[in-house]
């Protein structure tokens, strides 16, 4: 009799441990829990960088140069910068030469590169909706235009105008010296050709402005 009631009591556990390994009571697997996206897509977190983002700080910082219609590029386009943004990256993050005057802080030069990295995107869900583009040339100088330089375009205008003041002994910068030019670029930038305070005693024509702005942007090449 009692071997008879443990027969039945084995057979009666191993029916239930069955019923519940083939049943609704499974774990569910990571599979099919639902919280895997779909691959290309955008996740829409919160963490990621849009054009949304960057483009009030290009509008601080970049609209005294980067202007719709004129010969730099206009930041504020997002088809604009999505085809430069590798030189975009290469000056801001790489560099740190633009914007030409500062203004940018550490943390502003961070999201334009998080957002640069994260493949420049325009909304949260534009990922395969940026346009497709060649990538950007890697020379700034105009494709049709002439190949600007010091010696050639710029110090005539230098000698022209600033040699009352800014010459070797006058204990201001020399722009008749290339290399002191070249190494003062960015206040040449932000005095001559966006605040245009300089030079003091004389009066710089918009074209030659025009000039000087094109040949900083370009490179400032001597020759």
């Amino acid at each position: 009799m009692r071997l008879l009631l443990s027969k039945i009591l084995i057979t009666s556990t191993v029916l239930i441990l069955s019923a519940c390994g083939n049943g609704d009571h499974m774990p569910l697997s990571s599979s099919n829990s639902g919280l895997q996206g779909k691959p290309g897509q955008s996740s829409g977190s919160s963490n990621e960088v849009t054009f949304a983002d960057v483009k009030p700080i290009f509008k601080r910082t970049c609209a005294n140069c980067h202007v719709p219609g004129g010969t730099l590029p206009d930041w504020q386009d997002y088809s604009v910068a999505f085809a430069k943004r590798d030189r975009l990256y290469d000056r801001v993050i790489v560099k740190k030469d633009m914007p030409l005057g500062g203004g940018l802080s550490d943390d502003e030069r961070k999201l334009i590169g998080k957002w640069l990295s994260g493949g420049a995107l325009k909304g949260p869900v534009t990922r395969q909706q940026a346009p497709t583009v060649s990538a950007p040339a890697q020379s700034s100088q105009p494709v049709n235009g002439p190949i600007l330089t010091y010696n050639k375009d710029i110090r005539p205008i230098f000698e022209k105008n600033c040699t009352f003041c800014h010459s070797m002994d006058s204990g201001l910068p020399n722009w008749m010296d290339y290399k002191v030019a070249f190494e003062k670029r960015n206040r040449l930038m932000g005095r001559v050709v966006v605040k245009k305070d300089m030079p003091m005693c004389s009066q710089v024509s918009d074209e030659d402005r025009e000039l000087i702005r094109s040949w900083l942007e370009s490179g400032a090449l001597q020759e």
